[in-house]
């Protein structure tokens, strides 16, 4: 599966959820609580798999600018390096 395919799938399952969300009023009270925890498992399994490794390898860079908030106070990350291909 190339890129611009994960992106097309992902747009379409966001499209569905919204348009299908208004019509879970019966099950939203018995849904919620899971709903959140599955969405918040997902979020700190997202920044340790992804975010952490990515900022781990580039610790050099942050540190020469002195960390993620630069002299000027805002957050900064260095860029990605350039995808070969």
């Amino acid at each position: 599966m190339t890129d611009s395919q994960a992106s097309l799938l992902t747009v379409l399952a966001l499209a569905v959820v919204h348009i299908f969300a208004g019509t879970t009023a019966a099950l939203h009270l018995r849904w919620q609580p899971r709903a959140l925890s599955a969405g918040a498992g997902i979020a700190v399994a997202y920044v340790f798999l992804e975010l952490m490794p990515a900022l781990a390898e580039r610790q050099d860079l942050v540190d020469a600018r002195g960390g993620l908030l630069g002299g000027d106070g805002l957050a900064r990350l260095p860029a990605p390096p350039p995808r070969g291909g």
